[in-house]
């Protein structure tokens, strides 16, 4: 239907504050558009949040509790 899912991407903490995420994201969001996708979906913590709002995805609403505690949150990002 046009839609690219990310999953399990983190950087580890000895790695983070470097744009090795920004990269990651910038080299999937090329391979959606080779392959016409419209826009990619993730669910992301919420210590994840601030980085996918940065780079450029929304947050559509609080979607799954992991282990009784860990909250997630749907995030989209249309692609041009």
């Amino acid at each position: 239907d046009g839609t690219a899912q990310i999953r399990y991407m983190a950087v580890h903490s000895n790695y983070q504050g470097k744009k090795l995420g920004k990269k990651i994201l910038i080299y999937l969001e090329d391979i959606a558009r080779q392959k016409n996708i419209s826009q990619i979906i993730l669910q992301a913590r919420e210590n994840a949040l601030k980085f996918y709002l940065k780079n450029g995805y929304e947050l559509l609403n609080p979607s799954y509790v992991l282990f009784g505690c860990i909250q997630h949150y749907l995030m989209r990002k249309q692609i041009k």
